[in-house]
Formats: structure tokens, C-alpha cells, sequence
């Protein structure tokens, strides 16, 4: 079922939005070429009527669920489906329902465990409903009837064959598998099972890369040591292989009074990450904090992370922290030994954060504003938990009858601890789109006012997200600059701008928001402060440079990365989308459960963190100590002076650190 003639599937004919058999005339939908079955269908059908004479009986299949595109994900709660008189699907969902069986399905699959990833979600996608039926009066019709446009009434692809034979239905989802697997081809490979012998849990050393997909070596250690300031975040990763499986494996965690860990395990996913567009790597990144779906299967490693924070009153010296793991009645430990440096490190000032969306559900079953600032709060707490300061937060368009809960959305942030400005990412241009650029501007003029009354903080106003280089575009960006100007003069305008043609337009804003596309330079970010205009960096490559060290050298005044949760139709399914995945804050059981599910490279962005507080505070002690002011101009001159020149030879971020610590530890032993 397809638009046009062109959109054609080897072996099954092209059904047309006009056909004779389709009533009434049917839409269309065409989403991204993925899988060749479901990259397209027709909607808005009642009926389909097909003539029939090979058999009494035959045997329907139907792929009816749309692929979906960007956020969106069909969610038809009622869908009913009748075959020739009889029903052959009668579903019923409340919005609840609908969330935990459809768009939570398959939540505990894993790579590897589970199998390929066809076995983990391919095999969910499509809808497919194969029913038997006896054939009336010489034809087969089927009957839709679902909600939720535009996903009412959609089909995507019909086999019919004679008698109860599932032959044909079968073949079609082979050949699917196969198409699949070419057209997204999984690079790592498992670890060899032979490696597995006994049962053992080993510590991984500071330094070892955030992001990890399957690795295994027998010389890892049972101990390691590392150092921490006071009130720093310590993130410890260990690893566990087994020879035998243990569904319900248990985790201890044996740390000295006063340390309130969190303890969380790697999810293996197939994701689109460090392998290009176009294949599918295996990462241990989802690092999921309920344990009671952690289980060990035999030959396959189990990443394990230790979370927690050092007391801003803890001693100096050694703080051992052991993980104790239970396997099938064996019991393993490692240990992590933290020696606390007796100090504490200045906090961050900067906002440095994620960008933030509830979850694209919350769009198409709206719950009351208590219930979603309930949720919401516990997004901005699993963020806060590591460190971040900056937030893009979920906001309300503040149109009159919806500002109100802007504020209430703001309080909201500023609450959990955030440090302004917030950048409001949408309300500009849905604003200038619903109502015209000066109704826009009265509005934001009347959204800062209440703020102010509030006693809440203006966000940066987004005017543009990487704009393209058009003359029609610019005036209209031109429109929105002078009637913001004229009518809301204290409102900041931000631009995301990432292409060096931008620079024509940086009159136009009071912070960039730029990234290596557009230039990151120590002396492009001179430059804008030259002119009043504050620099930030956003959507970088390396997040932990971003966050720190290239974040010092540059000189840059905020950070944001995208994005804490931006799901791409089905959350398990990376390849649904135009682009990756990108769910710092990945899909879980529950946004409030007591330990958040997080993304590995939110502890890369904290890591970055911390490498920036160690900066400031070297700084601040080479305001009057030569040795302090020499390894701070040392890591002034390792650090490259722009992005280019950093991401031909990245610099060890570790190493850097640890000449700071070193530093440290030799000073406070003084």
C-alpha cells in the first residue's frame, strides 16, 4: 500500500490511495526508507475488498502499524480489526495501558542476551496480524477501525493465502530479517564465551573509556585506586563475567558511613553510536538503575556502575568502596579505593546541561500539570544527581492563557537547582508561526514582565536554530530581531548557529550557542565577547572536553548538549529515525524510580565537570603560587585553541587531570 507507483516491494502488488478495493480513497504516510515494507502506507481506510476463488478458507496477514517518524510513534488506544465477519483483533488500551504494553514493549531485551536486532525489536515492528478465516461470497474484506489520526485506518502491506498455510507470511518475514540485517549490519562481536571461567567481578581503572561496548580481559584488576576532593562525584564502573547464568543475580555495595551510592548496570542496546549512520554498534551505555531486572547470562559481560558523591566533611586518606556480587550462590567483590584529598573544589557558575522534552506521550495524553511537574522533577533531579547546571527545559508556548504555567514550568527548574539563564529552544518560532511576528513580540514582552514580578529568572530566547543561508529566511529573522527589539528590549535572543555563513547574522542576537560546524576557537569566542555577544558551545562530539578542558580554553560561558530525551518514533528501535537516538535520560520502568536510568555519557559531561572545577582551582591557586601558574600555562598550551585542531589530536583529558591531582595531593602533603 503505497502513493505512488514507484514505492514498489519485490513480489506484492502496489495498492493506490484511489483503488477500486480501498474505501473510502485512502491518504498516505511515507517515513524514512528503513525497513522496505513499512516505509510506507495508507491511512483513513474503512474497508478492504479483495476477490477470492482459490480457497474456502485463507489465511490474511496484515502489517498494520505505521513506522512513525521524528517524536512521533502511533498510539491508537482502540483499534479493531474484522476479517470476513469475523474479529480478529480487539484491542483496548487506557492511556496507562498503552504506555507500559506498546510503547514500553520489550523494555528488558538486550543485545546478545535476546539476539540479533530483529529478535530484540525488529520483530515488534509492523503490527503484523495473521488470522484464518472462511471466505464469504467470494472475497476477502477487512475492516478497520482505529483512533488517533493519522494512524486510523492505516495499512502498510496484505498477504493472503489459501487454507490455514502460513508459508507466505513466514517467507515475508524472512526475507524482512535478511533486508534488515543487510541494510543495518552490527559491527562489534561478542566476546568469546571461552573467556568465561569461574565466576569473577573485576574493577575497571579511572580513565577507562565512559562509552563501552563488549570487551573483556583477564588482567583486569580487583582494586584501584584513584583520587577525589571533598563533595566531588566518584563514578566507578566494574565488570563481571560469568560460566554459568543467574537470572536474579544480587548486588551489594560495602562503602564507610555517610557515602549514599547508587548502583546501576549496563543494558546491552544496539545503538547508532561510534560506528557511523548507516550500522548498528552493542554498547553497556543504558545504564539502567533498577536492579531487579539484572540477570547474568553465561560468556557475556555485565558492566556494573557505582555512583556517589564524597562528603564535603570526609577525612583524608583512603575511602574503599566494594561492590560484592552474587552469581548462582558465588559471591565476587572488587573494590574502588577513593583517597579523599583534603579540599573542595569551586562550583560551577556556568550553565552546562541538556537540553530537556517530557516524553513525546505526554503530547498525545496530556496529564494535569501536577502530574507532569511531578515527573518532570524527578528528570531534573537524575540531571542535578551528576552535577549538570544548564537546562533547555520542557516549556509551555507562553501565549496569555498559557503563561501561567510557563511560570510554574520555570519555578520548576530554577527549583531543582539550575543555574539561568534557560534557554527557551521553541516559543519564539511557535509563537511567530501562530500569530504573526508582532503578536510574538506583545507576548514574550508580557511573559518577561510576569517573570520579573515572579521573581523568576528571563530565559535566552531562541530566534533561530542553525538557520539556513537564504535572503527570504534572514529577513524573516531580520522581522523577529527588530520587533523583539521594539517591543520586548530586555528579552536576550539566542541562535544556534552552525555554519561559518552564520556569522553575517551575529548582530542579530545576545548569545551564540555555536558548535564545530559553525567554529570553536579560542579567538572566534574573543571575538563575540569583543561584541557584547556571550559565547556557548553546544551539540559537541566530545562531551567531556566540551564540558571541561576545551571548555576552558575557549572561553566559553554555557554548554548544551542534545539531548536528554529526543526518542525517534519506537524508543528501542535506533533506526527508525533520520538521525540517532539521543536519551541521556533513556527509557525506563518509571522516571521516579528510586535510582535513575541514565545515559553513560551524562558521567562523560560530569566528567568534564570535574575536570573544570580542578581548572578553577588551579587557577585560583596561581594567583600566588609560580608553581601553580607554570602547570596551569603547561595545560593552557596542551589544550588546542580550537575545535579543529583538538579533534585531530585529541589531547588524554585524564592524563591532563591528574597532573592537576598530583598537583594537589603533593601541595596538601606539604
Amino acid at each position: 500500500f503505497a502513493p505512488t507507483p514507484d514505492i514498489a516491494v519485490p513480489g506484492f502488488e502496489t495498492v493506490l490511495p484511489n483503488d477500486p478495493r480501498l474505501s473510502p480513497g485512502a491518504g498516505a504516510l511515507v517515513r524514512t526508507q528503513n525497513d522496505p515494507l513499512l516505509s510506507s502506507g495508507l491511512n483513513g481506510i474503512r474497508t478492504i475488498t479483495v476477490p477470492w476463488t482459490h480457497s474456502a478458507t485463507a489465511t490474511v496477514s496484515l502489517w498494520t502499524e505505521d513506522q512513525g517518524e521524528w517524536e512521533y510513534f502511533p498510539h491508537s488506544l482502540n483499534r479493531t480489526i474484522t476479517i470476513d465477519g469475523q474479529v480478529v483483533l480487539d484491542q483496548h488500551y487506557t492511556p496507562d495501558e498503552w504506555i507500559d504494553r506498546v510503547y514500553r514493549r520489550g523494555l528488558w531485551k538486550e543485545a546478545m542476551i535476546d539476539g540479533d536486532p530483529w529478535s530484540v525489536y525488529g520483530r515488534d515492528r509492523g503490527g503484523l496480524v495473521t488470522a484464518t478465516v472462511p471466505v464469504v461470497d467470494g472475497k476477502i474484506v477487512v475492516e478497520l477501525a482505529s483512533d488517533q489520526p493519522p494512524n486510523n485506518g492505516y495499512i502498510a502491506a496484505m498477504v493472503i493465502a489459501p487454507g490455514a498455510s502460513t508459508a507466505a507470511v513466514d517467507a515475508v518475514e524472512a526475507w524482512r530479517r535478511q533486508r534488515y540485517g543487510e541494510r543495518w549490519p552490527v559491527l562489534d562481536t561478542a566476546v568469546d564465551p571461552a573467556l568465561a571461567r569461574g565466576v569473577t567481578l573485576r574493577v575497571l581503572p579511572a580513565g577507562t573509556p565512559r562509552s563501552q561496548h563488549p570487551f573483556w580481559r583477564a588482567g583486569l584488576p580487583v582494586e584501584t585506586r584513584q583520587r577525589a576532593a571533598r563533595g566531588s562525584l566518584v563514578s566507578v564502573d566494574f565488570l563481571a563475567l560469568a560460566n554459568v547464568d543467574d537470572l536474579s543475580a544480587n548486588v551489594s555495595v560495602s562503602a564507610p558511613d555517610g557515602i549514599a551510592s547508587q548502583v546501576r548496570w549496563g543494558k546491552w542496546t544496539y545503538m547508532r553510536r561510534g560506528v557511523g549512520e548507516n550500522a548498528l554498534a552493542i554498547t553497556s551505555d543504558v545504564l539502567e538503575g533498577d536492579l531487579s531486572f539484572l540477570r547474568i547470562a553465561s560468556g557475556i559481560p555485565r558492566r556494573l556502575n557505582v555512583t556517589f558523591t564524597v562528603p564535603t566533611d570526609a577525612p583524608a586518606g583512603p575511602l574503599p568502596v566494594t561492590l560484592t556480587l552474587d552469581i548462582a550462590g558465588t559471591e565476587v567483590s572488587a573494590t574502588a579505593v577513593v583517597n579523599v584529598l583534603p579540599l573542595t573544589l569551586p562550583p560551577i557558575t556556568e550553565p552546562i546541561g541538556y537540553y530537556l522534552n517530557a516524553p513525546p506521550y505526554e503530547a498525545w495524553f496530556r496529564p494535569t500539570p501536577d502530574q507532569a511537574d511531578r515527573e518532570m522533577a524527578c528528570d531534573y533531579a537524575a540531571l542535578r544527581n551528576f552535577g549538570m547546571t544548564g537546562i533547555s527545559p520542557d516549556l509551555v508556548t507562553p501565549t496569555p492563557a498559557q503563561l501561567p504555567r510557563y511560570l510554574q514550568q520555570t519555578r520548576l527548574a530554577r527549583d531543582a537547582g539550575f543555574r539561568p539563564p534557560f534557554l527557551d529552544y521553541t516559543s519564539v518560532k511557535r509563537l511567530d508561526a501562530a500569530v504573526g511576528t508582532a503578536a510574538m513580540a506583545a507576548d514574550i514582552a508580557a511573559a518577561e514582565t510576569q517573570l520579573a514580578a515572579a521573581g523568576l529568572p528571563a530565559p535566552l530566547w531562541a530566534i533561530t536554530d542553525e538557520p539556513a543561508d537564504d535572503p527570504a529566511g534572514i529577513a524573516a529573522l531580520q522581522r523577529v530581531h527588530d520587533a523583539l527589539k521594539a517591543q520586548a528590549p530586555g528579552a536576550k535572543r539566542a541562535g544556534q548557529l552552525n555554519n561559518p555563513s552564520n556569522r553575517k547574522l551575529l548582530g542579530l542576537f545576545d548569545t551564540v550557542l555555536v558548535n564545530f560546524g559553525y567554529g570553536v576557537s579560542a579567538a572566534g569566542f574573543a571575538e563575540l565577547q569583543g561584541r557584547d555577544i556571550t559565547p556557548w558551545l553546544y551539540n559537541m562530539l566530545d562531551y567531556r572536553g566540551a564540558a571541561g578542558f576545551l571548555f576552558w580554553r575557549v572561553g566559553a560561558r554555557g554548554y548544551l548538549q542534545w539531548h536528554a530525551r529526543a526518542f525517534t518514533a519506537d524508543p528501542r528501535d535506533p533506526t527508525d529515525g533520520r538521525e540517532s537516538e539521543y536519551a541521556i535520560l533513556p527509557l525506563s520502568a518509571s522516571r521516579c524510580q528510586p535510582v535513575a536510568t541514565v545515559d553513560a555519557r551524562l558521567i562523560e559531561t560530569a566528567d568534564g565537570m570535574g575536570d573544570l572545577q580542578w581548572l578553577r582551582w588551579l587557577e585560583a591557586q596561581a594567583a600566588t603560587d609560580p608553581a601553580a601558574k607554570a602547570l596551569r600555562d603547561d595545560l593552557f598550551a596542551a589544550i588546542p585553541a580550537d575545535w579543529q585542531a583538538y579533534a585531530q589530536k585529541p589531547p588524554d583529558l585524564f592524563a591532563l587531570r591528574k597532573r592537576i591531582m598530583d598537583f594537589a595531593a603533593a601541595k596538601v602533603e606539604k
